[in-house]
């Protein structure tokens, strides 16, 4: 697995973190979840299935492998 994720357009290395880095980063990955959430609410249902479902996908993946990280 890659020890890189992008959060917010910019390239983070997860390795040598600490915990209170990964922390921070894991509230980066959560606000960003939230905003596009909120960005997406009036897709139209084809636009939503094409496009945003799958994006919000891969943000909760980062959102998710920032906790297993954490975790460890």
């Amino acid at each position: 697995m890659n020890d890189y994720l992008f959060i917010n357009g910019n390239k983070v290395v997860l390795a040598g973190k600490t915990q209170a880095q990964l922390q921070h980063l894991l509230q980066l990955a959560k606000d960003q979840v939230e905003r596009y959430a909120r960005a997406i609410e009036n897709y139209q249902p084809r636009r939503m299935e094409m496009y945003g479902r799958s994006y919000q996908a891969r943000l909760q993946n980062v959102v998710d492998r920032i906790t297993q990280r954490i975790a460890k």
